[in-house]
């Protein structure tokens, strides 16, 4: 049986975060928003429950809505005052009002499949019909849902926090000077936190606008001793790093990064930690402009290259940010008959992308792609198997591309 392992995990999540990060904030993973509810489908209106038959032991009643207002309507069904009936006899007393949405049924004759309901009220209400739409001004869209986070009511905050985790970084950025400080303070350090999967948001936000009280308050929450796994701990270190710079990555370097002794084990908790921080690493490298500077990330990165769990997602980082520095390991890697074929494959590819890395202004190849090419025919010639794949990478890339590996000597 397949064992989804830890390693796999971290591999997984490597490969495909630099696919998703320009698209989404880069903590989050992305929530379907109310405004994508309403878009997904072709009428949606406000009703309230207005009559309908009880349920008997035979049959399940009836509940009857009137629309009240319409926010979409399909070809002329569901206007005002139209009566919607449907089975089922609902719990809820008459004048009950819901947020209703329908999909279309049918090709010839259509009809409305009403797969979709939510109770409403005047506050739900409010908050429906004064969100911003999909054209306006998106600092003006994230400026309105920000007052709507940690709202008392969950379907408001949810759907409000949803939103921030549909949009680009460079929008949050955008609107750093409006965030709420001090309610994200309380939200992130107060007695009574915001829940774990919107904490580490609420981290990174107070890195954006928050100051070096602030900084170290997220170096307490990041430097403590944990036994369990954090879902919050990334944003946090992300918020941690934007104010605190390298001074801060050094102690992510010494406290995430490396063992505390060559004899310590991998623990449960560890790895988690260690990937939060490399998450965090990814995100500077990304958006921190000069904060860190990236030479200092690759150097990081090259710690975790001392960590078995970690080897090959940093195999994967460290092509991605073309650091050849640590070709002659890597190839060892890829020699090495001892090396579990998995890994010896992901040293074989940065060892043909080192190859591949030919700047347009050089008249003659750089040294690291003298080496790894001489590299490459030693790989190929110890292994068939890296021999097959190496080949077929460049197939690949004919194919795609037309021939573009580039022969200059």
């Amino acid at each position: 049986m397949f064992r989804f392992t830890l390693k796999t995990c971290l591999l997984v999540i490597a490969t495909t975060f630099y696919a998703s990060v320009a698209q989404a904030c880069p903590f989050c993973e992305p929530i379907p928003t109310l405004r994508q509810d309403i878009e997904d489908h072709v009428a949606v209106v406000i009703v309230e429950l207005t009559g309908g038959e009880d349920a008997t032991e035979d049959e399940p009643g009836t509940s009857v809505y009137t629309v009240r207002s319409t926010i979409k309507t399909y070809e002329g069904q569901t206007r005002l005052n139209d009566e919607i009936t449907l089975p089922g006899a609902s719990s809820k007393p008459r004048g009950s009002r819901k947020l209703m949405m329908a999909r279309r049924l049918g090709t010839n004759v259509v009809r409305l499949d009403w797969n979709r309901s939510f109770d409403i009220d005047d506050t739900r209400l409010k908050y429906v019909t004064n969100t911003p739409s999909g054209d306006a001004d998106k600092c003006q869209q994230l400026i309105y849902f920000l007052k709507y986070l940690e709202h008392p009511d969950t379907f408001i905050s949810n759907d409000a926090f949803a939103e921030f985790t549909n949009v680009r970084f460079e929008d949050i950025h955008a609107i750093r000077e409006q965030l709420p400080r001090d309610q994200l303070r309380d939200w992130v350090f107060g007695e009574k936190p915001a829940l774990e999967i919107r904490r580490g948001l609420y981290g990174m936000f107070l890195g954006l606008c928050g100051d070096q009280q602030d900084a170290q308050r997220l170096e307490n929450f990041v430097l403590a001793p944990v036994k369990e796994l954090r879902l919050s701990a990334d944003g946090m270190m992300g918020g941690y790093l934007w104010l605190k710079g390298e001074a801060g990555l050094a102690k992510l370097d010494a406290n995430k990064f490396t063992l505390n002794s060559p004899e310590q084990n991998e623990t449960a908790t560890t790895p988690s930690e260690t990937y939060s921080a490399l998450q965090a690493l990814r995100f500077m490298w990304q958006y921190g402009g000069e904060r860190i500077p990236r030479e200092r990330l690759k150097q990081s990165i090259r710690l975790l290259l001392d960590r078995p769990v970690f080897v090959e997602v940093a195999i994967t980082d460290l092509s991605r940010w073309k650091d050849w520095t640590v070709l002659e390991r890597v190839t060892a890697m890829a020699l090495n008959p001892a090396t579990e074929p998995r890994l010896r494959a992901a040293a074989s590819r940065f060892v043909w992308q080192c190859s591949r890395d030919i700047p347009r202004t050089e008249d003659k190849l750089p040294a690291h792609v003298v080496d790894s090419r001489a590299a490459l025919l030693r790989i190929q010639a110890a292994n068939p198997e890296l021999k097959t794949l190496l080949e077929n990478l460049d197939k690949d890339v004919r194919t795609a591309k037309g021939d573009v590996v580039t022969q200059r000597q």
